[in-house]
């Protein structure tokens, strides 16, 4: 909503009893309008007035209770002066405030002014012109200058010579009307004084004020986009660290898996099965161990990790990086993107060290295992050997016993 800057000027009293007038003879959506005409022209409009259906009596009781408040209201752009003066922190002023102070300074700088800045600047010039004319100074020449200054202020130009003086009663003023006529008819003075009533009549030059707003206006919401920007750094950060590592540890937890379910478990069964304890439950209890082993020093690993991933976070400081970064006005998010490349580059170099740590365990494992099952074949080999060269023997023996028992029959014959 505009700010009405003309009503805003009015004591607290008149802006009650404005209040209660919109209150008590406008309907709600009127309200809004009553107020708009208000301040726009100081009035009432007519069309408003036939909109709300009032009674010719309604209407003079209306105009009546407004006209001890309207006749106290400045013009827009005393208002806006009034204001613009009452607003001289623009720096600690809040961004509604800093807005209308634009609006204000962007109106008086644009629009024309309704009242001369400084008549009395323009009062002194008419009263040496006077002079300059032959008009001798005095009590008539304060008087004549009063007249055309008065005449000036509400004309925004000097009178004409002839009837229009006449009835200003400019001649009545001198015992020389000629030399009235000839300050009023000279272009050369005509001209002087339009240029210096133009000049009190211009907009205002406001731009180094309207430009130091806009600074202050552009500022804010760079520095405001830049906190926006950070605040989505420290809430998104570490949830992009916790994705990454979900994303490396949870395929080492499947590779687990797959390892003990399709290595393992089947080395273990064929081993205990060779020692005849394939249903001991010692296959289960084997593979929980394996279970918890593998998979205690993963999650190990992932806390180590993420508590990697919160200190070298802490330790850059980042508070004072980004402060510093705002306070001077500079871009923020080359800055953020450069640190999420950091945070994920450190993050890597700490997953290749995990990588290594937790392949040494399977690498071990799987070393163990394999030294096991070639021991288990070793075993197995050497005791089929030994059994082997213990049949040999024993069949040895068996065919000497024969032979000697044979031989010493055969000497017993003889």
């Amino acid at each position: 909503m505009a700010r009405n800057f003309r009503i805003e000027s009015l004591s607290t009293e008149d802006k009650k009893r404005l209040e209660i007038i919109a209150e008590q003879y406008f309907p709600s959506q009127l309200k809004n309008q009553f107020i708009d005409s208000i301040e726009s022209t100081g009035a009432v409009s007519p069309d408003l007035l036939a909109q709300g259906g009032f009674s010719e009596a309604d209407k003079a009781k209306i105009t009546g209770l407004l006209s001890p408040i309207t006749s106290k209201l400045p013009t827009r752009q005393e208002a806006l002066k009034t204001y613009v003066a009452s607003q001289t922190d623009a720096p600690n002023l809040t961004d509604a405030e800093l807005r209308d102070r634009q609006i204000a300074l962007k109106a008086l700088g644009t629009e024309k002014q309704v009242k001369l800045t400084d008549p009395e600047a323009i009062g002194r010039e008419i009263e040496s012109k006077l002079s300059s004319f032959g008009i001798p100074g005095g009590q008539y020449s304060r008087l004549l200058r009063k007249q055309i200054m008065d005449f000036t202020a509400g004309n925004f130009r000097l009178p004409n010579a002839g009837q229009e003086s006449q009835d200003l009663g400019l001649y009545d003023l001198t015992n020389n009307p000629a030399l009235i006529n000839n300050f009023l008819n000279d272009q050369d003075n005509k001209n002087y004084f339009s240029g210096l009533i133009s000049g009190q009549l211009n907009p205002l030059d406001k731009s180094a004020d309207i430009k130091t707003v806009e600074d202050i206006i552009a500022d804010r919401a760079k520095k405001s986009a830049a906190n926006a920007d950070i605040m989505s750094f420290f809430e998104t950060a570490p949830g992009d660290l916790t994705k990454a590592r979900e994303a490396f540890f949870d395929p080492q937890r499947t590779r687990a898996k797959d390892y003990i379910q399709q290595v393992y478990a089947p080395g273990v069964r064929e081993r205990l099965a060779a020692r005849g304890l394939q249903n001991s439950g010692e296959v289960a209890s084997a593979v929980t161990s394996k279970y918890a082993d593998l998979f205690g020093a993963i999650t190990d690993s992932e806390a180590n990790q993420l508590v990697s991933d919160i200190n070298f976070f802490q330790q850059q400081s980042y508070d004072k990086t980004f402060s510093d970064l705002v306070n001077a006005g500079a871009d923020v998010r080359g800055t953020i993107a450069s640190e999420r490349g950091r945070l994920r580059t450190q993050q890597i170099t700490d997953f290749a060290k995990r990588q290594s740590d937790i392949e040494s365990r399977f690498n071990f494992d799987l070393f163990r295992e394999q030294s096991k099952a070639a021991y288990d074949t070793y075993r197995r080999q050497t005791e089929q050997a030994s059994r082997a060269r213990q049949d040999q023997d024993d069949a040895e023996l068996f065919s000497e016993i024969g032979k000697t028992a044979a031989a010493v029959a055969i000497a017993s014959a003889l």
